[in-house]
């Protein structure tokens, strides 16, 4: 990878192996990017990177991968390898702990003889000087075809908002915690 990409690059490539949250490879342009050096995002893992993404947007980011994993086992095995997502969240610089906005685009690289998911490429760009909200948001974007891909959008916070009551927020709180619809009723005490 280093060697296929401008190292003085703004866009941090890694590869992610699903199995482990390991982070295989990595561009070594990452201390220029994120503020730390490439050999601690291998040896710490992709929970140390997420450790890092905003308290206030951390939770959306963690949604949007759910969602967008939970989509790619939907589609039919031959059009998995045309799978994408991106997401745009804050992040706290590793050296001088300032917020930036990073834009991160997830497709697939290796895919197993099961049709799980094994690698995925991960470009992350930083976006701050051009963000001109502070909305974080996601998406992706289900194959239809080899060819086309349907746009699923993830609802802002503001969005949100607007839609779900005190309670619905709550029970998708609780969804993404890893909670079932049995445990949730029995805890709100709810049918």
């Amino acid at each position: 990878m280093n060697e296929a990409w401008l190292p003085a690059s703004p866009i941090l490539a890694l590869l992610l192996d699903l199995r482990t949250l390991t982070v295989a490879q990595c561009t070594r342009n990452s201390a220029e990017v994120l503020g730390f050096g490439h050999d601690l995002l291998m040896r710490e893992g992709f929970r140390f990177y997420i450790d890092r993404v905003d308290t206030a947007d951390r939770d959306r980011a963690l949604l949007v991968y759910k969602e967008a994993y939970q989509h790619y086992h939907t589609i039919t095995p031959s059009l998995r390898k045309y799978h994408r997502f991106s997401l745009c969240y804050r992040f706290r610089h590793g050296a001088t702990g300032a917020p930036l906005w990073l834009l991160h685009q997830s497709i697939p690289a290796l895919i197993d003889t099961t049709g799980s998911l094994v690698f995925t490429l991960n470009l992350i760009t930083d976006i701050t000087p051009f963000k001109a909200d502070s909305t974080a948001g996601g998406r992706f974007y289900v194959p239809t075809s080899s060819q086309g891909l349907q746009e699923i959008r993830i609802p802002t916070d503001e969005q949100l908002t607007r839609v779900l009551t005190k309670r619905e927020k709550q029970i998708i709180k609780m969804l993404m915690e890893g909670m079932s619809s049995k445990q949730i009723a029995q805890a709100l005490t709810i049918s």
